[in-house]
């Protein structure tokens, strides 16, 4: 997350049995950020989707915020292709 005050923040979330944990502060009050969330989860594109939108959109109409969502991406990964190959 970016701020206008040149700082930035990020938090990391590694289980769902675990809280997310702030690894760098910004140490900033800000008007508006960029919000990127880079997730791997096993789920369909489309359900991981809506839910991280719908965190989002309560998230901001509890901190009287309003998003603007300009770019969103959602996908589904190829099998790796190695290669080199160790033959065993």
């Amino acid at each position: 997350i970016t701020s206008l005050c040149s700082a930035s923040l990020c938090t990391n979330l590694i289980s769902s049995e675990n809280q997310p944990e702030l690894s760098l502060a910004s140490n900033c009050n800000v008007k508006s950020f960029d919000l990127i969330v880079n997730a791997r989860v096993v789920c369909d594109p489309a359900v991981l989707e809506e839910h991280v939108l719908t965190a989002i959109n309560a998230a901001c109409e509890a901190s009287n915020a309003k998003p603007d969502f300009r770019a969103t991406q959602s996908f589904r990964p190829g099998r790796p292709v190695p290669t080199h190959r160790i033959e065993g």
